[in-house]
């Protein structure tokens, strides 16, 4: 898949919450969170059945920014709590079975 498939496909997901001007920052962190799940799993980075696991952690982490490094806030009487987006991304990998020996 290319960088433009790549970018249609989150800027669809995000929907409103996408910003115009954002598609250098969207894959910054495509290439981050790919970097990492190729080496949890010792995949290939291309290798697609990694893409959902990337593309959940790229929607995450860009609907988060202006946040990193917050583990909670509350607004109002609400409460919420931040998961670490790469330790998911890590987690989901191995749980399901993607990681392989090198």
């Amino acid at each position: 898949m290319n960088e433009t498939e790549i970018l249609l496909k989150i800027k669809a997901y995000l929907g409103a919450n996408y910003k115009e001007g954002t598609d250098s920052i969207i894959l910054d962190i495509y290439e981050e969170m790919r970097s990492i799940a190729s080496n949890t799993s010792n995949l290939k980075e291309d290798d697609k059945r990694l893409y959902p696991y990337i593309k959940g952690a790229v929607i995450s982490k860009y609907v988060r920014l202006g946040a990193e490094g917050m583990n909670s806030s509350s607004e109002g009487s609400e409460s919420y709590s931040y998961i670490d987006i790469e330790d998911k991304l890590r987690n989901d990998i191995i749980k399901d079975g993607l990681r392989r020996l090198p």
